[in-house]
């Protein structure tokens, strides 16, 4: 049994995490893939993931279908139907959200791209990403039901969501990635980034990027307005390119392999964020032991339970209100996680022999 696994877009940060997770999977269970004849091709974008290659993990990256949305296009409409062809695959898993067209193989996905399935507003997203994400992406995930034999979320509140929303009726399981053990990643600071964190009292860290539901712009409003009325000070730093403020650091982004270390420097993770799949640093954030401030919204509320200072992502006051809690509770000292419900597959393993199992009746 062949299986052919597309992340050809996969290459950093959130993306590059579920790859990284599902070989690392896979690898350790490779005795099991190899009594049962199952045999795994991934095409990858990051050249660090060849390191999980095996003897029946074969994995090789391409950088053509990261230039653009055709090259994309052109690599998932072209390209890898013939390589399934070629290749007399027995199933296809795509990684990334889209199945293929005018392919006699059963294909099963992994959806975790959140904006669609989102309730937000048409001001909370770029022109550009509200047409392609709640326009194309949601017309995409309605035409391709069919071609569906079996989905992967990371999320429960994805699973109803893609059951209600899009109406899938195909087994849906719901696989929670591993996280890398981030206290590995404690090298140096580049010496830019500790000198802007070394004065401050309490010290916020949002890891975002530019996007605007990613609520960048509220949170700064709102930790000004907490600054001006209150003695103890918070500062907040963000992982993007910007021009510092009294109260709002920008350090750009942080190499990884430094990553604990820069929670380790901070205080407490803040996360306004309107959606995500999950939100990568709300599990980094448990690893590293420190608290989390976060939006009251169903990933956040899923992944962190009830030990977590919560506010209301769209009210600049509750944000505010919420800030001076914590600075408040200098004994609120980690976050601790509830327990991630799994459905019917416990893990990646188990899925791979789902889809042999179905792909299996599917050729008889």
């Amino acid at each position: 049994m062949r299986i052919l696994v597309n992340a050809s877009a996969l290459d950093s940060r959130g993306g590059y995490s579920v790859v990284n997770s599902f070989l690392h999977e896979l690898n350790v269970s490779s005795p099991e893939l190899k009594e049962r004849g199952i045999s795994i091709h991934l095409i990858g974008a990051n050249k660090d993931l060849c390191r999980h290659q095996n003897e029946i993990i074969q994995v090789d990256c391409v950088s053509s279908a990261k230039k653009s949305w055709f090259h994309k296009w052109f690599y998932e409409r072209v390209s890898l139907p013939r390589i399934i062809k070629s290749g007399k695959y027995d199933a296809y898993l795509s990684l990334q959200n889209y199945v293929l067209k005018r392919v006699n193989i059963k294909q099963f996905a992994l959806f975790h791209q959140p904006i669609p399935f989102a309730d937000l507003k048409f001001s909370d997203l770029e022109l550009i990403n509200w047409i392609k994400f709640n326009i194309i992406f949601k017309w995409i995930l309605k035409r391709q039901r069919d071609q569906v034999s079996g989905s992967i979320v990371q999320t429960e509140w994805m699973k109803k969501a893609l059951e209600t929303k899009f109406k899938y009726i195909s087994p849906t399981a719901v696989i929670r990635p591993g996280v890398d053990d981030i206290l590995k990643n404690n090298k140096p600071l580049p010496e830019f980034i500790k000198d802007k964190l070394n004065p401050q009292e309490f010290k916020l860290l949002y890891i975002t990027n530019t996007e605007k539901y990613k609520n960048t712009k509220r949170l700064i409003e709102a930790v000004n307005k907490y600054n001006s009325a209150n003695s103890k000070k918070a500062f907040l730093f963000l992982t993007l390119l910007g021009k510092d403020t009294e109260y709002v650091k920008y350090i750009g982004k942080v190499p990884y392999d430094s990553i604990f270390t820069l929670y380790s420097e901070c205080d407490a993770l803040i996360f306004p964020s309107l959606t995500e799949t999950l939100g990568l640093p709300l599990l980094e954030a448990n690893l590293a032991k420190k608290p989390v401030i976060a939006a009251e919204l169903d990933y956040a509320k899923e992944i962190c339970g009830n030990s977590v200072f919560y506010f209301n992502p769209r009210n600049i006051d509750s944000i505010v209100s919420a800030i001076k809690k914590f600075t408040e509770s200098p004994g609120f000292t980690e976050n601790s996680s509830t327990s991630f419900k799994r459905d019917s597959y416990l893990d990646y393993i188990n899925f791979i022999c789902e889809i042999v199992n179905n792909s299996q009746k599917f050729r008889t």
